[in-house]
């Protein structure tokens, strides 16, 4: 099956982009650490989207991913109303 997104993690390919010419976030690293493209079988086998995804990883803290403004950002405002309102409560500590 491979990886599954928890949310709305997705970013459009030329904001992504965008976020890649910035500069360094306030802890030196690049936003390339945590925006990954995100390929599925349609981008194998047929045309590519050119979507990314916001990947903090699963042991990454909240606080350390703030840390990678533009990207947490965009995971505060899509991911986090959905996460918060999920009947799991893993999902709404670990979003």
């Amino acid at each position: 099956m491979g990886y599954t997104k928890g949310g709305p993690f997705d970013v459009p390919g030329e904001l992504a982009r965008e976020w890649l010419r910035l500069p360094a976030n306030p802890n030196g690293r690049p936003s390339s650490n945590v925006l990954k493209p995100w390929v599925t079988g349609t981008d194998l086998t047929r045309r590519r989207t050119g979507k990314w995804i916001v990947d903090f990883g699963w042991n990454m803290s909240e606080a350390d991913g703030a840390l990678y403004e533009a990207p947490f950002r965009h995971v505060k405002e899509h991911v986090w109303p959905m996460r918060v309102r999920n009947r799991r409560e893993s999902y709404c500590l670990h979003w």
